[in-house]
């Protein structure tokens, strides 16, 4: 079979499987079914190489052949649009904007920083992009205006239990209190519901970010009484929300 999607080639041609690359595409191997006559003509070549190998590759959804093409050629895949912002994937090109919006103590107050080392901030990119979305499927996210201006991060994390995902978002402080979070975050509760395979969405929340516990409340979250994240010396500064999806 031989099936171009954007950049891909799909393919379980052994001739072509032995490159990762045919001209400009990218190949993508597909299994041969075990009563395939092709099977006892010819030894599937080893496959070990690629980063992604398709199994009934005529089941496979458009959206995740979109994935595999943004993983391999680079480029932020977007998650989904609201109707005023957009959310994608985060990108290395994005982080001296990040730090930009960084800078405002308003952001840091009850956020971890960037890393001072710009370099070491873009290592963390590249890496996050290759293993959280990579292994997930989802993760932290750029929040831009329709304009493609960034705004701001939201998403969801993996932490300890597989069943729960953790949300998080931060808008710019010069964008605040103009219902982008709450719009963004609505959304990607929906998304959550549709696309992840989880019993529920916790955010943690400083004891002490009142606006960030009201949008959460709003957002349909119930606090976790007298349950504090393990947040190292932090620990106890930090409360638990819960809600179900």
């Amino acid at each position: 079979m031989r099936r171009i999607y954007k950049s891909l080639l799909l393919t379980d041609e052994p001739d072509i499987l032995r490159h990762k690359t045919e001209g400009e595409l990218h190949v993508v191997p597909c299994l041969l079914p075990k009563d395939c006559s092709k099977v006892s003509i010819c030894k599937q070549p080893d496959l070990s190489g690629f980063s992604f190998i398709l199994e009934k590759p005529e089941e496979i959804e458009d959206t995740y052949l979109d994935m595999i093409d943004a993983r391999l050629c680079g480029y932020p895949l977007e998650i989904l649009r609201t109707t005023r912002c957009i959310v994608r994937e985060i990108c290395e090109e994005d982080v001296e904007k990040l730090y930009e919006i960084y800078k405002d103590p308003q952001i840091t107050r009850f956020m971890e920083p960037l890393y001072e080392n710009r370099e070491e901030e873009r290592a963390y990119v590249r890496d996050y992009v290759k293993w959280h979305y990579g292994l997930y499927g989802f993760g932290m996210w750029i929040v831009t205006d329709r304009q493609g201006r960034i705004i701001g991060r939201a998403g969801f994390e993996q932490k300890q239990d597989a069943d729960l995902a953790e949300l998080g978002f931060m808008i710019r402080a010069d964008r605040q209190r103009q219902g982008l979070a709450y719009e963004v975050c609505s959304s990607l509760l929906l998304y959550a519901r549709e696309h992840m395979e989880k019993k529920g969405i916790k955010s943690i929340c400083h004891r002490d970010n009142k606006a960030s516990a009201a949008l959460l409340q709003k957002l349909g979250f119930s606090l976790c009484s007298g349950e504090r994240e393990d947040s190292g010396s932090c620990g106890e500064e930090y409360e638990v929300w819960m809600r179900k999806i």
